[in-house]
């Protein structure tokens, strides 16, 4: 009977604790970090008050409220507002009525203090049948303050606080962010503005697309808290320059000059440079800036052409293409002719080898009355193919005849067969890079480079270089069959600068009879810097070991250096900072030995008759310092001790 009793009093126990409901306008102020909050009707779901009804959450520990909506449905004209504070006076966050997307968070702000929220039910004076509102309360740590910064984007160009990059090119972006307390499992997430997305500090995307974008990136803390960092960006096409760069030929059509009458000029292709096409009466169809017959002004210049001047044909350029692996990027503005009242005209660019097959590698379309738009494109040459056609050839035409549309302008086909390393390259405070450049050849380093290197792979595209242990610009050179091209890289300090390169130190007379004499080197930094504490500090016995950080001349005890008597001595120090920067500096130092007068002998003569007598005081030189090194003193004789 007694086990029974016991446990039914446990079933007892066990039932009063449950979780606390509060509903809406009970109470104006509610301390908790925990329980339900309810409209006027509780967890029945039945509105019973239509006044209006307010009541504050204020968590009952040093944290801040937050409220989860688990669902959400009233009438559309009872009204909820929440306020990000401890009275209706505070900021409003939001207002919600009818029917909510469920769950939704609510949260305190940054700039809220109190770490409160106040709700206020506003009806609309008629009982509703719906159910109103459940959401769970909860308290959080307060947000600490996330300080993102994007530091560098590379390569690009910052022209009017706007980043300048080129379209199918990887771009690299680094973040640094700054935490008020702690970066534990914090999440990086960046938005790259055309639907592509990456996470991290250190993040790459290339971009496929011309346009402006908005470059933003959020970080969120362990808590779910955020901040946010956004950049424009701008990508483009570039056309790139160089001994090994292959460039497009009459690219606008600005020749020959035709006549700007306002209609075509039939031109056969041996008169427009470096364009031909596959129509049978070898003729190109050049317009001027014209309205008429659905023409438009050029994109660039004042003339453009319309594919298929008399039959459906392409209009083509041949390039030479002898290195394996060579891409190429093209762009054109195109254009429909206005000639149909809508619908658009579509474009084909097929590539291969002139005595092949074209295939189709990309086509695009334009709207009539839309204007010229820019199209771009990759292509990558083939092994074997030594010259590469591109061709245009019209696949379809708003007016339903192919040689009634497809305006092109300003075309550019760009392909680079040496170095793809951005020229000039700037690192800071390292020794170790790597180069790249197109299909086969030969890496060559300057002869009067800063200092000795080692290309690892000098056949290959891509090597590393190691040995830049010296500032200043260091030039390579890639020679393959097709061309020639050298690069510079700027080798740069960090941050780090120092009061002077060398200092003298001791210089002193010795004259304990040791010969030798222990010295601080440590007490030498402040000579080179005002705050040593933020370095890391090492001393070495030859600057080549300060450089490379050998540790078999590393000075392992500075504090008890022993400098011998009578030798002149260059020691180095070397100041780096945490980036891995870093300065040398010189230490010069000597210490005498005191001379002493070993035998000093009187010289004496006896003279008749002499009025002066003449001695060679010198010759007691060799008596006076005995077994002393005659290297290291000057003996000089003088009429008085003064």
């Amino acid at each position: 009977m007694k086990k029974i009793l016991l446990l039914f009093t446990l079933f007892l126990y066990s039932t009063i604790f449950y979780s606390q409901n509060y509903n809406i306008g009970e109470e104006p102020l509610i301390n908790t970090c925990s329980g339900s909050f309810y409209d006027t009707g509780g967890p029945s779901g039945f509105t019973i008050s239509e006044d209006i009804q307010i009541t504050t959450i204020c968590p009952d520990t040093d944290m801040n409220i937050q409220l989860v909506f688990d669902s959400f449905l009233t009438s559309g004209n009872d009204i909820l507002y929440v306020y990000d504070g401890d009275n209706v006076n505070a900021p409003l966050i939001d207002s919600f009525s009818a029917s909510q997307s469920t769950p939704f968070t609510i949260s305190v702000g940054e700039q809220n203090s109190t770490g409160c929220l106040t709700f206020e039910y506003v009806p609309d004076g008629q009982p509703s049948p719906l159910p109103g509102w459940e959401a769970e309360i909860s308290c959080v740590v307060p947000c600490q303050n996330i300080d993102p910064a994007i530091t560098s984007v590379s390569p690009s160009e910052l022209i009017d606080d706007t980043y300048t990059v080129d379209v199918f090119v990887e771009i690299n972006f680094n973040a640094e962010v700054i935490f008020e307390n702690s970066d534990e499992n914090a999440i990086y997430s960046w938005d790259f503005g055309d639907g592509d997305s990456g996470n991290g500090l250190e993040v790459s995307h290339t971009y496929s697309q011309l346009g402006t974008f908005t470059v933003e990136l959020e970080v969120t803390d362990a808590n779910n808290c955020t901040s946010t960092i956004s950049i424009p960006l701008e990508v483009i096409f570039n056309e790139n320059e160089g001994d090994c760069v292959i460039t497009t030929i009459n690219p606008d059509f600005e020749e020959p000059v035709i006549p700007q009458s306002g209609w075509p000029s039939f031109q056969n292709d041996s008169n427009v440079p470096g364009w031909q096409t596959t129509a049978t009466d070898s003729t190109i169809e050049i317009w001027p800036n014209s309205s008429n017959g659905g023409a438009i002004n050029a994109y660039s210049g004042n003339q453009y052409i319309e594919l298929n001047a008399n039959e459906t044909s392409g209009v083509y350029q041949d390039f030479n293409t002898p290195i394996e692996g060579t891409q190429f990027y093209f762009s054109f503005a195109h254009a429909a002719r206005n000639q149909a009242p809508s619908g658009e005209d579509v474009v084909g660019v097929f590539a291969g080898a002139p005595n092949g097959n074209l295939t189709l590698i990309a086509q695009y379309s334009s709207s009539v009355n839309e204007g010229w738009d820019v199209k771009v494109g990759t292509y990558i040459v083939p092994t074997g193919q030594t010259s590469t056609r591109f061709e245009f050839r019209a696949i379809s035409t708003a007016s339903g005849n192919n040689t009634v549309g497809n305006f092109l302008d300003d075309i550019h086909f760009t392909a680079n067969s040496g170095i793809i390393t951005q020229d000039p390259y700037t690192v800071s405070c390292t020794n170790t890079i790597t180069l790249e450049a197109i299909g086969s050849g030969i890496w060559i380093a300057d002869p009067d480079n800063p200092s000795p290197t080692i290309i690892e792979s000098p056949n290959s595209g891509t090597t590393t270089i190691t040995g830049l242990n010296n500032l200043g610009d260091y030039i390579y050179t890639w020679t393959n069959e097709y061309c020639e091209e050298s690069i510079t890289i700027q080798v740069i300090g960090g941050d780090l600068s120092l009061i002077t390169d060398s200092i003298d130190i001791l210089g002193n007379c010795d004259n304990d009879g040791i010969n030798s004499q222990t010295y601080d080197l440590t007490q030498t930094i402040t000579q080179f810097t005002e705050n040593p504490q933020d370095y890391s500090i090492s001393y070495y016995e030859t600057e080549t070991g300060a450089q490379t950080e050998n540790n078999s001349e590393l000075i392992n005890d500075p504090e008890n250096y022993s400098f011998s008597n009578d030798t002149p001595y260059s020691l180095y120090i070397r100041i780096e900072e945490d980036d891995n920067c870093y300065q040398i500096a010189e230490i010069n130092a000597i210490i005498y030995t005191e001379p002493e007068i070993e035998n000093l002998s009187s010289l004496q003569d006896c003279f008749e008759n002499l009025t002066d007598a003449f001695y060679d005081l010198e010759e007691n030189t060799a008596a006076i310092l005995g077994n002393q090194d005659p290297d290291n003193f000057e003996v000089s004789y003088h009429t008085t001790p003064e």
